[in-house]
């Protein structure tokens, strides 16, 4: 069997992300990456917009993972998107379609190269600009800082000074994140944002703003018409998951901004914690040799 299928345990998985949901410091680790993903944002709507949304993400890791794989002594195909479209495909996140044309945008961004294959023109062949094989081993990197400041590990380190071990890690963390009932499914209150179009943005958001009150958090100066002026959300949806939110509980009106509820903050800190519990197993299985 492809070392890509072999599945973390669930029970596993979702102990370590149970163990890291309860931590006193981990909600702070969670609205930091919230706070990124913001600030990234700002920096370049489009692109988060294109790959913020956590099946995008995913796919963008499917991806790095494919060329990974045809780098190995024993690749079975040159780095193709008839890899990844088969990848994405054997963990039922995106169409096909959807997958080609986010392939597409991503080459139009210089994030990704593509050709033919010089014998056969139905291949398309893919390339990893060099900046980006820097930037995927510092999120693994500076992820990992983030659980060593919460137990005092040496994740960190480690894989820093095996860079032989990447592939192995990486792979270990796409099996985990992709992994049914992980992080690739969120809670239904995080869902609700996050399967609306650009949605994402509202749940980071709430996660990155809120301020714990005790028995609520309150997210100052939040709006219909300030979402839509800031992420660029049409008018409808936002209108759409306002109501949706408000008739679930997720959030309710005040006066200046919105009241969340603690459920929904709990959700969405337990929904980070399975993508940290599947790097921290993938980091464990990967130096250990295990994977």
């Amino acid at each position: 069997m492809d070392q890509m299928n072999r599945m973390p345990r669930p029970e596993a998985l979702a102990e370590r992300a149970a163990a890291l949901a309860a931590h006193p410091a981990f909600f702070h680790v969670a609205r930091a990456g919230a706070k990124g993903l913001l600030a990234m944002y700002d920096q370049n709507p489009a692109l988060v917009r294109l790959i913020g949304n956590h099946q995008k993400w995913l796919l963008t890791g499917l991806i790095y993972g494919a060329y990974l794989k045809s780098i190995a002594p024993d690749a079975a195909r040159p780095f193709c998107a008839a890899q990844v479209i088969e990848d994405a495909q054997a963990v039922k996140i995106l169409s096909r379609n959807t997958v080609q044309q986010t392939m597409d945008a991503l080459s139009a961004y210089g994030l990704l190269g593509k050709s033919e294959h010089g014998e056969d023109g139905r291949v398309t062949l893919l390339q990893i600009p060099d900046h980006i094989h820097g930037s995927t081993r510092g999120w693994v990197i500076m992820h990992c800082q983030a659980l060593d400041g919460l137990d005092g590990g040496d994740r960190a380190t480690q894989v820093a000074a095996r860079p032989e071990r990447f592939a192995a890690i990486h792979r270990g963390l796409m099996t985990g994140l992709t992994a049914p009932g992980g992080w690739r499914d969120p809670p239904e209150d995080v869902a609700l944002f996050y399967d609306a179009r650009h949605g994402f943005l509202i749940a980071e958001h709430l996660a990155a703003e809120a301020e714990d009150l005790g028995e609520r958090h309150v997210v100052k100066g939040l709006t219909r018409s300030g979402v839509e002026r800031r992420y660029g959300i049409g008018r409808s949806t936002v209108h759409r998951l306002f109501q949706a939110a408000e008739a679930k509980g997720v959030f309710t009106p005040l006066a200046g901004g919105v009241a969340v509820s603690n459920g929904f903050m709990a959700d969405y800190a337990g929904w980070q914690a399975r993508k940290f519990a599947a790097l921290d197993l993938a980091v464990e299985a990967g130096l250990s040799g295990e994977a």
